[in-house]
């Protein structure tokens, strides 16, 4: 007959999962800590093993409840992006966006340096460089990318653009193809 423990045993549940859903917190480091047990990384897989019943046990009064070792799994993608490689969450897990913010940075500077250069009060790419203490390089490779298609900036600014167009390879770029299509294909 299976026992399905006391209130105790429900509210020492219901605590773990109030901790859990405060992430990044001390506490719920803490936590995980205590009841992941292992982690298996295959090649499109990430598995990860969870015995809550180990941290309930260590109460003063352990519980009756047999918990089983749960096993969670999510598909995974390894992929390089410039210098780094990247752990990609697939499927509902993966489905949040991550806006990144140097990206972000890099498209506000550049849309702000083609407002200096073409606006009413237009100024050098050498002025824009010496007011920003930059090289004219920089700004010159800059201004391009206030002609960034707008399917990139949008996927940019929801953190879903492709895993190859970072801050780094935008600031770098010797020349943005003029057609957006072109540029989709390069930042594939």
């Amino acid at each position: 007959m299976f026992n399905t423990g006391s209130i105790r045993d429900w509210k020492a549940i219901d605590g773990l999962a109030e901790t859990l859903q405060s992430l990044g917190s001390r506490p719920c480091k803490t936590l995980l800590k205590k009841i992941v047990q292992r982690i298996n990384f295959a090649e499109e897989k990430l598995t990860a093993q969870i015995d809550i019943g180990r941290t309930l046990h260590r109460s003063e009064n352990p519980s009756d409840i047999e918990f089983p070792t749960l096993e969670i799994s999510t598909p995974i993608q390894l992929a390089r992006g410039g210098a780094e490689l990247r752990l990609i969450l697939r499927g509902a897990a993966g489905d949040g966006a991550n806006p990144d913010p140097n990206l972000i940075k890099t498209l506000l500077d550049a849309r702000r340096r083609h407002r200096s250069y073409t606006g009413e009060a237009a100024t050098t790419i050498s002025q824009i460089a010496s007011n920003e203490d930059t090289d004219t390089a920089d700004v010159s490779r800059s201004l391009q990318l206030a002609f960034l298609a707008p399917g990139l900036i949008g996927a940019i600014l929801d953190g879903r653009q492709p895993l190859e167009l970072t801050a780094t390879k935008l600031k770098r770029l010797d020349k943005l193809p003029l057609l957006w299509e072109d540029q989709r294909v390069l930042f594939r």
